[in-house]
């Protein structure tokens, strides 16, 4: 099978909030405010960080910690008051000297964001949102990081909802690069015994993802959504084991199709003909300029942990040059209403 072509990691915040979209991790779009009565759901509220993240209230060990729920990782990090460097302020960090049923494991693992990056090690403890719980959770307690929005931002976690599957596919894939990598090395007689633990620390870290059970799985979440406020500023709410989308009415929702299949390891949809609406300037000539995915569907991935848009670099220099003519009709960045619409 063709592997579908990616346009890029996105959640469109400013769209979404225009139309008081819902995002399932089932297969669609929904408005939250609209469930019925029958829904054994529980919504919680998401905190607005400056029109730029969103945070919720989760506890880990009994402590009150706020988190990104982001649908573009898989794992669960706390970043730790033992943390050495890079964490944010210290009286705001996880503190597992308080927990009565704080687990320390042997494992070491780095994760990759588009803020930066976290090292963490292997722990476990009691984790809860609301009615859920899940005794002896498996996280990374993080004790290092290189992100700057941490000194900024108001949160201490980072919630990942992503596919629970996928965790376990990346963690192969990562393990058996590593294993071509230190077979070549092998080989060249160049093997250090520092490269060698790297290497079975990431094997190790291969055989724990089979067995781990995510706080998805341990939550037992079928179906959330996640609803963003229209209003710049207004938060937004996440809705645990909500309907499942076939469920509701067609003609009340404006749904976009949620998959994770064609060899997808993240939560995505299905994208054509994305292009830049007409100048709302009233300018004569302003025409509808096209972007990408022109000849074909695309597959974007749906983050809700980022309000960055990340596409290709050709839609990028469209995308350039069309502020370049926005810019040339007068256009600034003191009025952004005047800006086009990504369609």
């Amino acid at each position: 099978m063709e592997m579908p072509r990616f346009w890029g990691s996105f959640l469109l915040l400013q769209a979404l909030r225009r139309s008081a979209a819902v995002m399932t991790s089932s297969s669609a779009v929904q408005q939250a405010n609209l469930r019925s009565s029958q829904t054994q759901d529980w919504s919680q509220v998401l905190n607005n960080i400056a029109d730029a993240a969103y945070t919720m209230t989760i506890t880990v060990g009994g402590e009150t910690i706020e988190a990104i729920p982001d649908t573009g990782s898989f794992d669960l990090l706390v970043f730790s008051s033992d943390c050495k460097s890079g964490c944010g302020p210290v009286k705001r960090l996880y503190n597992k000297s308080a927990s009565m049923g704080y687990e320390k494991g042997q494992l070491s693992n780095m994760h990759q964001y588009g803020s930066g990056s976290a090292w963490s090690m292997e722990s476990y403890d009691i984790v809860s949102s609301g009615p859920m719980w899940a005794h002896h959770q498996l996280f990374w307690e993080v004790y290092s990081a290189d992100m700057p929005i941490l000194q900024v931002g108001d949160f201490q976690s980072i919630l990942g909802l992503g596919p629970p599957d996928s965790s376990v596919t990346m963690a192969e894939k990562d393990a058996e690069e590593v294993r071509q990598e230190l077979d070549y090395l092998r080989s060249l007689g160049e093997v250090t015994p520092a490269q060698e633990k790297i290497a079975n620390n990431c094997f190790e870290l291969a055989k724990a993802a089979k067995n781990a059970r995510s706080l998805l799985t341990r939550f037992d979440l079928h179906s959330f959504s996640i609803c963003l406020g229209a209003e710049s500023g207004s938060p937004g709410r996440i809705v645990w084991k909500d309907r499942p989308p076939q469920e509701w009415p067609v003609n009340v929702f404006r749904t976009i199709e949620m998959q994770e299949g064609d060899g997808d390891l993240f939560w995505s949809a299905k994208m054509e003909y994305v292009a830049l609406g007409a100048m709302p300037q009233g300018h004569s000539g302003a025409k509808r300029t096209p972007v990408g995915c022109m000849d074909g569907a695309c597959t974007a991935i749906v983050d809700s942990g980022t309000s960055l848009i990340v596409a290709p670099q050709e839609a990028a220099w469209k995308v350039e040059e069309a502020l370049e003519k926005w810019r040339a009709l007068s256009g600034n960045c003191t009025d952004l209403s005047t800006l086009p619409n990504l369609e």
